[in-house]
Formats: C-alpha cells, sequence, structure tokens
C-alpha cells in the first residue's frame, strides 16, 4: 500500500462532496518501521501530518490541572480548601453543590501554573458538599463530609 492513490475500501468519502466550502478530517497515515510513511487521503484535501508525540505534547498544554487534594475531609466550621497542581497557566472554575445537587458555590478564575491553594468559607450549612473543579478540558470531582 504504498500508492496514495489507493484508498481502502473501508474508507467513507461521501461526507468530503465537492459542494462543501470545508470538511475536517483524518488522513490514514501508516508508518513502517524504516521511518516510510503511506497517507491515504482523497484528491480535494489538504493534508498535514501530525505525530503521536506532538499530538501527546498538544493535549498536555491544553490539560492545566495536574492534580486536586481537598481537605478537611470531614470538615466542620473552617474553611474547604483545595491544593491545585497546574502545569499551565489557565481559567479554573470551581463549583460546591450539596447533597441535592443545587449549586451552593461557583468561581471561575485564572491562575498561575504551579502549586495554589484555593480557600473557601464554609458556603452552606449542608452536611455534605460535592465539588467539581474543572481547566476546561480536564474535570475532578469528589465529596467532603461533615
Amino acid at each position: 500500500m504504498s500508492n496514495p492513490a489507493m484508498i481502502p475500501n473501508y474508507v467513507e468519502w461521501k461526507s468530503f462532496s465537492k459542494n462543501q466550502d470545508a470538511a475536517d478530517f483524518i488522513a490514514i497515515k501508516l508508518g513502517e518501521l524504516d521511518g516510510s510513511t503511506t497517507t491515504f487521503a482523497n484528491d480535494h484535501a489538504v493534508t498535514r501530518s501530525t505525530s503521536v508525540g506532538d499530538l501527546l505534547k498538544l493535549a498536555n498544554q491544553s490539560t492545566a490541572i495536574q492534580s486536586v487534594n481537598s481537605y478537611p475531609n470531614p470538615f466542620g466550621n473552617e474553611a474547604i480548601r483545595f491544593d491545585l497542581k497546574l502545569i499551565n497557566d489557565a481559567p479554573i472554575k470551581i463549583e460546591l453543590f450539596d447533597i441535592n445537587g443545587k449549586k451552593i458555590f461557583a468561581q471561575e478564575k485564572f491562575r498561575s501554573k504551579g502549586s495554589q491553594t484555593i480557600e473557601i468559607e464554609n458556603p452552606s450549612n449542608t452536611a455534605f458538599v460535592m465539588y467539581r473543579i474543572s481547566d476546561g478540558s480536564k474535570v475532578f470531582t469528589g465529596k467532603l463530609v461533615r
């Protein structure tokens, strides 16, 4: 299969008709151990190749939160704390919910990479708090009990 014109019969190209202004798709690229590659794409497409390593780097760049630690658990009247380890600068969204799923706290704030401690005064007299912390691509969830 070293001829790019040879398209396997299991690839469906009907969605890439000439009448469309643009279409996103993935060209199939086969790699050999000797470093040679074969790309399968239709005649009207502009192909761009990206290595798996580059895709992994891109995925890591779009993710900011590496880890989340919440405490104290169980909590009392003191503030709830979240230790975040961020590998990139990003807007971080924190949401707290009561046992019924009602949102009792929400904050979205741009945070710098590195270690961050976020302190939230006990927002409600609830005995159970669920949290969701997101950077737009990765979500961390958990629960804290009084």
